[in-house]
């Protein structure tokens, strides 16, 4: 009987631990570690489940909105819903510290209230921050945006202008990158020089332009990767330093609008460079400027050991400044786009240590 009794109590205690709610038991900072993977509209939902559970979801450390979740039929009325879910949100939030966030926006958006979503979340210290949105905002505050030293990551891809200090810091930014992005300078005046310090940085890939700015210096000693994309056909005579001197791959892709100059060309060994250059006739420049501008971009790449060059018949223009190239003597191997004979030639008397030459089929022109 006593054995019956010792056995009945040992499960009804074993049930009572199976029926007991340990997540909710878990400090406040590992629940939203746990809500942190799912779904920010799902995380925000769990707040129904229980008196315990109805802050428990700004505790999140990852904030990843996209708009699509938030499908409509009134235009109008979808778009409060989502302005007025995000402010809930970035309103709600109770920790200190964001480690990644995201905004992902297909609609069109007032910036003003853009511009304090962006403020709100940069005051919690973001780590990793990304905005991506095909609509144009018409201006970006900068104040919050290059103000967060706590920024390791910062994607902007997004039709937008933001007006930029005269000196930025950003002490542990790695990976920058800007696509649609047009900077401006800090007054509505031509500002004469600006200064961007990232020490850290390691990956810079822009599809950007520069607009009432004389000069703009990049220090990121510790750069490995650039990528440039200018499409814009916009012109400004402005000039771009990058001083580098570890990098592992550079490429330039696009017209030559602005000067690019590598203040401390010295690449990391086996570099690699790629250059592509359009030739537009809606650029207010004369073709012999185009062809001294190229020029001068490839004359600082005498130390990558790889070389390609997609389209060289710009460098025909000034055949005077292409002559006047120093020898690549760093360069093994080669590869060509369209390229016109006497350049090709001029090119391989520039490269004496070449390995190995790469002419696509069809692409060789003559003067």
């Amino acid at each position: 009987m006593a054995s019956s009794d010792m056995t009945q109590h040992v499960s009804q205690k074993s049930r009572g631990s199976e029926d007991e709610d340990r997540i909710s038991n878990l400090p406040e900072s590992i629940i939203g570690y746990i809500l942190s993977c799912l779904p920010i509209k799902d995380a925000v939902a769990t707040s129904v489940l229980s008196k315990r559970w109805v802050y428990l979801w700004t505790y999140i450390t990852t904030v990843c909105i996209d708009d699509w979740a938030f499908p409509y039929h009134n235009p109008k009325k979808g778009i409060n819903n989502f302005e007025n879910f995000v402010s809930s949100v970035l309103l709600g939030l109770n920790n200190s510290t964001i480690q990644n966030f995201s905004l992902n926006v297909a609609r069109k958006l007032d910036p003003s209230l853009v511009n304090a979503w962006i403020s709100a979340i940069l005051k919690r210290r973001v780590t990793n921050f990304t905005i991506s949105s095909p609509k144009n905002v018409t201006i970006i505050s900068s104040h919050y945006l290059f103000s967060c030293n706590s920024l390791v990551q910062l994607i902007l891809n997004i039709s937008c202008s933001v007006r930029v200090l005269a000196s930025v810091h950003l002490p542990n930014l790695q990976n920058l990158e800007l696509y649609g992005v047009k900077f401006l300078g800090e007054s509505s005046g031509i500002s004469k020089d600006m200064i961007l310090s990232f020490p850290v940085l390691k990956k810079f890939k822009a599809k950007m332009f520069w607009l009432n700015v004389q000069s703009v210096t990049l220090q990121v000693p510790l750069l490995e990767v650039v990528n440039i994309y200018c499409e814009s056909l916009e012109y400004d005579n402005c000039t771009i330093k990058i001083c580098a001197s570890c990098v592992r791959e550079f490429s330039y892709h696009g017209y030559l609008s602005q000067y690019y100059i590598l203040s401390d060309p010295s690449f990391a060994p086996n570099a690699s460079a790629y250059i592509t250059i359009h030739n537009c006739h809606s650029i207010p420049i004369t073709e012999n400027e185009l062809g001294l501008r190229a020029s001068m971009l490839v004359r600082q790449l005498d130390q990558v050991k790889y070389l390609k060059l997609e389209d060289i018949r710009v460098f025909g223009i000034a055949k005077e400044a292409f002559v006047d190239l120093p020898t690549l003597e760093m360069v093994h191997h080669l590869k060509l786009g369209y390229v016109i004979a006497d350049m090709l030639l001029a090119l391989l008397l520039k490269t004496p240590n070449l390995i190995t030459l790469d002419i696509m089929v069809g692409h060789l022109g003559h003067v």
